[in-house]
């Protein structure tokens, strides 16, 4: 095999690894990114579950009053308190 025929199988060798950790890579971000998503989906639901809560569709964000929002926050800082 001449040199030149070396060097070539060698770049390919190359960059096969560097595809191969690229495409790994990128996995792990991608699945990082999905569970983030997901944590912050699953937040927005519990939200929307608590009473007084509402979703506003032109906005896309959850919509509360202020005084259901005051109640909800003490509480929230009295039970975080206590953990």
């Amino acid at each position: 095999m001449s040199n030149k025929a070396i060097v070539h199988n060698h770049k390919e060798s190359v960059m096969l690894k560097l595809i191969v950790q690229l495409h790994n890579l990128l996995n792990k971000q991608s699945s990082k990114k999905e569970q983030d998503l997901k944590k912050h989906y699953r937040s927005v639901k519990d939200l929307v579950a608590e009473s007084g809560f509402g979703w506003d569709n032109e906005r896309m964000m959850v919509d509360v009053p202020d005084s259901v929002w005051d109640t909800f926050a003490a509480c929230k800082k009295i039970k975080d308190s206590l953990q």
